[in-house]
């Protein structure tokens, strides 16, 4: 009798009903595993290596399924069809093979179906498939850089910031578009002093930052003296702003740096 895995337990109860006597649907309770809450979780010296730990309210729901498992001969993946849903569904098949609930013989299939209805869910049984290996890792490298961004500048904003909650991927590049914004009133007194037009000053920080051609000197502003980032840097910064990737920029000005040796 197959054993059935959802996130929630009330899609658990109703799943139940539509699939029948022959299956055993249990739940996950959303995520089982996480990165801990400590220096070394994602370990950029070995390939981004990311130690993984089974949360304490998780264990039981883990400790079930497995059980679960020893009476029955197949395992059924039924997370939600998102990319955090594929993530619990191969968290779940990890943790399972590390307590050896399940062995190399035993069935591992994924299903997903968009809505709870009989028919849905009965015709994702006709279609099981592995677990997709490339929205895994879409997962794993939203999850290191979260770790990376978060865990080394949250403690600075709670320093300077008390009562502040957390530093992350999409907030540390918006604070740092919004020093930028705030640095335009630096331009505007350059424009003034200097009399050059608000295109030329511009033009100037840019060229200042990637070195296409001759900066306009102390009257670009701030900008002009950021770090001398390295050429394949400011390719991939380039191609990060073209293609709308913000969450790539942050990790090119916030994180590269402290890597970089002179």
């Amino acid at each position: 009798m197959p054993v059935v895995v959802v996130e929630s337990p009330a899609k658990a109860k109703t799943i139940n009903k539509y699939l029948g006597d022959g299956y055993t649907v249990l739940a996950s309770y959303g995520h089982v595993r996480d990165l801990p809450a400590k220096d070394g979780s994602v370990d950029t010296e070995n390939g981004f290596d990311m130690t993984w730990e089974v949360g304490p309210d998780s264990r039981k729901h883990v400790k079930a399924i497995a059980d679960a498992l020893k009476d029955d001969n197949a395992l059924i993946l039924a997370t939600d069809p998102d990319r955090e849903g594929e993530a619990i569904s191969w968290h779940l098949e990890e943790t399972l093979r590390k307590r050896k609930a399940i062995n190399k013989d035993t069935p591992v299939s994924r299903v997903v179906f968009n809505a709870i209805t009989k028919s849905a869910v009965t015709e994702a049984m006709k279609n099981p498939r592995q677990v997709d290996a490339p929205l895994v890792e879409a997962y794993l490298a939203r999850r290191a850089l979260d770790y990376l961004v978060g865990f080394n500048l949250s403690p600075v904003l709670w320093r300077k910031l008390p009562g502040a909650r957390s530093a992350g991927r999409v907030q540390s590049v918006m604070l740092l578009f919004t020093v930028y914004i705030l640095s335009l009133g630096f331009f505007s007194v350059a424009l003034e002093l200097t009399g050059l037009t608000l295109m030329e000053s511009v033009t100037g920080a840019w060229t200042a930052i990637f070195n296409v051609g001759p900066a306009f000197g102390p009257s670009v502003g701030p900008t002009g003296s950021l770090i001398a980032f390295p050429d394949s840097a400011k390719a991939l910064m380039i191609l990060a702003m073209l293609m709308g990737r913000l969450e790539i920029l942050a990790v090119i000005v916030l994180i590269l740096p402290s890597f970089w040796r002179p």
